[in-house]
C-alpha cells in the first residue's frame, strides 16, 4: 500500500473507536474504510482499513 495503513477486523463500531483513538493521539488520519474483497466470485470480509496521511517532503 502506498500510504501507511492498518487493516483489522472488528464489529461495526470498532473502526469508529480506532478513528477516535488515532485522533485523540494526534495521528494524521486520511481515511477509514469498511472493506470487502472478491475472491473467486464470493465476498470475503468485512474488515476495517485506517489510512494515515504522510508528510509532503519538499526539496530545499
Amino acid at each position: 500500500m502506498p500510504e501507511p495503513t492498518i487493516r483489522f477486523y472488528g464489529n461495526p463500531w470498532e473502526g469508529f473507536r480506532a478513528y477516535a483513538a488515532a485522533m485523540t493521539h494526534g495521528l494524521p488520519v486520511f481515511s477509514l474504510r469498511r472493506v470487502y474483497d472478491l475472491n473467486d466470485g464470493e465476498l470475503h470480509g468485512p474488515w476495517w482499513e485506517l489510512t494515515f496521511r504522510t508528510k509532503d517532503v519538499t526539496p530545499c
